[in-house]
């Protein structure tokens, strides 16, 4: 009888998936998920029922599943603060937390939470992890499906032994998977103003910015971890759009990012946003030789991620030189719509040189500041979104401790018991008891409701943004199950203020 009954669970499950995939619908998991992990692509959202972040994916995610209705993957979501034996199998340890199953291997979202985010991140993980291409109407065919996406291409006979390069380049393909996407093929399919400035092969090109670039190794002989070092220098535009979400993903660059922040919404003000912006963009392209190894340029259309990495408010339009592995950044004296191209060279030039006085870090100072701002920010957005949710998280306990004290103090002076409280002076923990516990869980109730209020209409539209400009929202990592050994970084000579 049991295994009827499993049998018929299984296969409900089973019906919930194929209708979940051909409907666009996002499937709601148990424990079950375990036994059939490996039937299929899963993308999967860990989320719990409290979270605040988790209500107001809801929507988009949504339109993830509409958007793979035709992919073959399922889009499905469970709750990991009930069914945590799927949680812990998966190291989930916070929420939401999406990731992509395909058999055994599994990859995580670190990235922007946007539809189109969500979606290119699901495609990447399913894979082919190399991409072949065998004609050039295949090459153009890819060349438009990636759009305004870097893609590197190994040129070169696959099937020789005798090449390393090819071992090497899949051998990082399969790490950085999720990444960028990767191809093979041989010069032939190449377009014939790409072969001409092929100078020898074996090798490894990578478009972007429409053009390409070469890998060309010191010696003969390409190591795995110059041609790593190389894939990820490369991995984004010279001077992309970027969000918040993909800052930590360029902790991998090893190089300074330069941030420039402008303000798109203020019309009035354009030609100095644009006049800045430009004279960036003319740094970051057209002298790619001069800054491209130490420097990848990004800009950003609001300034609440530098405003976190700072704990100030950084005024727009704005320029930041941030370390991400350091978590040193560095500003310019004076305003950055009154600085000439020349004086925005000498100010990132004297940042890599170390003549710039650089803030931050990752100290036990910086860290507990951090936690301290993090809070303030916490509680800032309670009160932003509604003060009487405000007073009723953080005003009602207070009333209420308040009151107490002064019942205890007025007891203590006149002898006589206030509004009744005469259970406080017999036992303190009584009190607590009584009246500390429901405000605890008034409190705690409060905050979840919070936490759970929907994301503001005008949240959750963006702007559009112009047809030459590049997005970037982040990528994601895959999960090996190891743990990464902390790696002491070294002194580089930089000025270093707490």
């Amino acid at each position: 009888v049991s295994s009827m009954e499993n049998f018929r669970s299984i296969s409900i499950f089973i019906f919930g998936c194929i209708f979940s995939a051909v409907y666009g619908q996002v499937l709601e998991l148990d424990e079950r998920f375990l036994e059939l992990r490996k039937q299929g692509d899963w993308l999967i959202e860990f989320y719990a029922p409290w979270c605040g972040h988790c209500k107001k994916l809801e929507p988009t995610y949504k339109e993830v599943a509409l958007a793979l209705r035709n992919a073959g993957i399922h889009v499905a979501k469970i709750d990991a603060t009930r069914f945590t034996g799927v949680s812990s199998e998966f190291g989930v340890r916070g929420f939401p937390t999406i990731k992509f199953i395909t058999g055994d291997k599994v990859y995580t979202h670190n990235g922007e939470r946007s539809k189109e985010a969500l979606v290119e991140f699901a495609h990447r993980a399913r894979g082919p992890i190399l991409r072949p291409v065998a004609s050039v109407g295949k090459y153009k065919e890819e060349v438009g499906l990636r759009g305004n996406s870097v893609f590197f291409m190994y040129i070169g006979d696959t099937s020789d032994p005798h090449d390393d390069l090819y071992k090497k380049y899949a051998e990082i393909a399969e790490e950085l998977a999720v990444q960028s996407y990767f191809y093979i093929g041989s010069a032939n399919v190449l377009p014939e103003d790409v072969k001409r400035t092929i100078k020898e092969m074996p090798t490894v090109l990578v478009f972007k910015d429409h053009t390409h670039y070469q890998f060309k190794p010191e010696e003969n002989v390409a190591t795995k971890s110059e041609l790593t070092a190389w894939i990820n220098a490369e991995r984004f535009h010279a001077f992309p759009q970027v969000t918040g979400g993909a800052l930590n993903e360029m902790s991998t660059l090893g190089k300074l990012v330069v941030i420039l922040v402008v303000d798109k919404t203020d019309t009035q003000n354009k030609a100095k946003h644009d006049r800045v912006k430009e004279q960036v963009r003319m740094m970051a392209v057209n002298q790619r030789s001069k800054y491209h190894k130490d420097f990848q340029f990004v800009w950003m259309s609001d300034n609440e991620a530098v405003n976190s990495i700072t704990m100030t408010t950084i005024p727009m339009p704005g320029m930041l030189v941030y370390d991400t592995e350091t978590m040193y950044y560095y500003t310019p004296e004076g305003r950055v719509d009154k600085m000439c191209i020349e004086d925005m060279k000498t100010f990132i030039e004297g940042c890599r040189d170390g003549k710039i006085q650089a803030f931050g870090g990752n100290s036990f100072f910086q860290r507990l500041k951090r936690a301290f701002y993090e809070l303030f920010m916490a509680i800032y957005s309670v009160w932003a979104t509604s003060i009487w949710l405000g007073l009723l998280v953080f005003g009602l306990p207070s009333l209420i401790i308040s009151v107490v004290c002064y019942a205890l103090l007025y007891y203590r002076v006149y002898g006589q018991h206030l509004f009744g409280l005469s259970v406080w002076a017999t036992s303190i923990w009584l009190g607590l008891l009584v009246f500390g516990l429901p405000s605890l869980i008034i409190s705690v109730v409060c905050y979840a409701l919070c936490c759970m209020e929907p994301m503001d209409e005008n949240e959750m539209e963006k702007d559009e943004d112009d047809d030459d400009d590049d997005v970037y929202s982040g990528g994601a990592s895959i999960q090996n199950g190891a743990e990464e050994e902390e790696q002491e970084v070294p002194d580089d000579g930089h000025l270093k203020k707490e």
